[in-house]
């Protein structure tokens, strides 16, 4: 008997459709299981590893893969998400704010999302995320006054931006 080599070629354009496709049903999963009464912090996990995986190794994170992602990453932050779906998605939007050049409107659509976020998670991630945003995104050099109001509704700015300063925190756009 003998054995024959597997050959694996490059089909740049099935290549996105189908990453795409793996990504969206991953995001799908991590929303049904991230769900009260649903939890799987095993796959929580996976899908957080997974997205950071693909983004890092991605020569470039495209805007149809964005447009996939964008509901999936509001999903994650919304208060109905459990506590360990939220964190996850949060580690997902920073290396994907590491990653890429975001447009205005996707980031005008996700920091209210990670502000209201802010209570469950701490007001001091919220706020170490909002600072790398718009440190890392030129579409966002500060956070719009509506943002900033809503930050200050949510948790206790003032003490936390304090702590975090003393910390050495880089915190200029906010």
């Amino acid at each position: 008997m003998s054995t024959c080599p597997v050959v694996i070629t490059h089909q740049p354009s099935l290549l996105p459709a189908a990453s795409q496709a793996v990504i969206r049903e991953v995001c799908k999963g991590a929303e049904s299981l991230g769900a009260p009464g649903f939890v799987s912090k095993t796959f929580l996990s996976f899908y957080a590893v997974l997205l950071c995986e693909v983004f890092t190794a991605a020569p470039a994170i495209t805007e149809d893969l964005l447009t996939v992602l964008l509901p999936y990453l509001v999903a994650g932050l919304k208060g109905t998400a459990t506590k360990d779906y939220r964190a996850a998605t949060l580690m997902v939007l920073t290396q994907l704010l590491s990653k890429a050049q975001l447009g205005r409107e996707f980031l005008t659509a996700m920091v209210p999302e990670v502000i209201r976020s802010a209570p469950d998670l701490g007001g001091t991630t919220a706020i170490m995320l909002l600072t790398h945003m718009a440190a890392s995104q030129p579409e966002l050099k500060t956070l719009p006054v509506r943002s900033m109001q809503l930050l200050v509704e949510h948790c206790q700015t003032g003490q936390q931006l304090s702590d975090l300063e003393a910390r050495g925190a880089p915190l200029t756009p906010v």
